[in-house]
């Protein structure tokens, strides 16, 4: 996993109960919403949203983590 900022001001901002898996990079001034999920490999360069699950090269929203939940 990497986590890099292009300039001494510009570090992502990463919230609480997020997992980001191996080999993922985020860079810039971002935020990683709270319960994010970041899938292995992913590059993610723009901001998620809160209980996401976030893949591919770019990063996007793949899926919810509430399609998870069960009644």
């Amino acid at each position: 996993m990497t986590i890099g900022q292009t300039s001494k001001t510009d570090a992502p901002t990463i919230g609480n109960n997020c997992f980001i898996y191996a080999g993922a990079i985020v860079i810039g001034n971002i935020k990683i919403s709270d319960s994010t999920v970041i899938g292995a490999g992913a590059v993610v360069t723009s901001d998620t949203q809160e209980n996401t699950v976030v893949a591919g090269v770019p990063a996007r929203m793949i899926n919810t983590k509430a399609d998870y939940t069960r009644s």
